[in-house]
């Protein structure tokens, strides 16, 4: 699972490794005032095992590049210290990219990425197709989900590839603080694969895409709350990812231990 996180930023203060970027924010007279703003963003690599997720490693995005650049350059590292530790690489909107998934199989992995951007052909097309395929009920602990599975589809020709896409809408209740009362809640997910159905289920696909959440609220949450790996001792570019990757190395010591322990 890859994705990426902003540990810093600051109108202030820059270093080499810094990122820049104009920011409209509010000025001393009421009105709007633009200001550059530095930052610094990386991509991090997470495990998810049964028992605990693992972060593995982490790479800076540098000036002029975007993320799935950085996203990348990090995979080839991380594939080469960990050739089978997996067979899925995980990812936002932001991944759907076509240099992205050309990358991951050329090393014979496979990808699995949120769909966005109505505006995409390939989205029409996926809506147009659920309109005359029947989907299939899932239940998922209180959620109901009407699940279509398309393969084959040939609408991302960038991409160079048949892919498949899966949408799960789904239904289900909250009861409200206020009144008590029960509120019907509806979202609408669509994920991009190229996993084949004799690898992957709809069911599979469709819990596969809901676990990327784990790297905000078990990786990025938790580093910077428990860890306070957001946390600036030395603005310096080298120093902040030392530290950062300090923080993964000892989050995943404590990980393993509890789980062992339990």
């Amino acid at each position: 699972m890859l994705d990426g996180h902003e540990s810093h930023s600051t109108y202030r203060r820059r270093c080499d490794g810094c990122l820049e970027r104009e920011v409209t924010v509010k000025s001393k007279d009421g009105g709007t005032e633009t200001r550059k703003q530095f930052y610094h963003r990386h991509v991090t690599a997470q495990l998810l095992t049964e028992s605990f997720p693992l972060l593995l490693d982490a790479e800076p995005i540098r000036s002029g590049e975007d993320e799935v650049a950085a996203a990348m350059r990090l995979l080839e590292r991380v594939l080469e210290s960990y050739p089978r530790a997996f067979d899925v690489v995980i990812a936002d909107a932001l991944y759907t990219d076509p240099r992205f998934f050309k990358f991951v199989r050329e090393r014979g992995k496979h990808v699995l990425a949120v769909l966005k951007n109505e505006n995409r052909d390939l989205i029409r097309d996926v809506r147009s197709l659920c309109e005359v395929t029947a989907p299939v009920e899932i239940l998922s602990g209180k959620r109901k989900c009407q699940c279509w599975d398309i393969n084959g589809l040939e609408s991302w020709p960038q991409v160079g590839m048949p892919i498949r896409v899966v949408r799960s809408e789904e239904r289900w209740s909250v009861r409200r603080q206020l009144d008590g009362e029960l509120e019907q809640q509806v979202s609408d997910w669509l994920w991009v694969t190229t996993l084949p159905e004799s690898l992957a289920s709809t069911a599979a696909i469709r819990g596969i895409g809901h676990s990327r959440w784990a790297i905000e609220n078990e990786g990025f949450n938790d580093l910077a709350t428990r860890w306070h790996a957001d946390h600036v001792y030395k603005h310096d570019d080298s120093a902040m990812l030392s530290f950062w990757l300090i923080c993964l190395n000892r989050r995943a010591t404590s990980s393993r231990r509890s789980s062992c322990a339990t």
